[in-house]
């Protein structure tokens, strides 16, 4: 839950919330970071499939 959470602060609140994800995971790389946040924020505007939320949540759990 606190990843879901997390994701979804990423997507809602873009580049402000990234610094808080970096703190957490160190390791995280902010450009994919981004893109990734950009893409979900995209799909989720036009109605589409959250897919790129879904990949932003596993690049989350998967830096944990």
């Amino acid at each position: 839950q606190h990843l879901e959470r997390l994701r979804d602060t990423l997507i809602d609140e873009g580049d402000a919330a990234l610094g808080e994800v970096l703190a957490e995971f160190p390791g995280a790389d902010r450009q994919q970071l981004r893109q990734l946040v950009r893409q979900a924020r995209r799909e989720r505007e036009h109605g589409n499939a959250p897919k790129s939320s879904r990949a932003l949540f596993r690049y989350l759990r998967d830096l944990g």
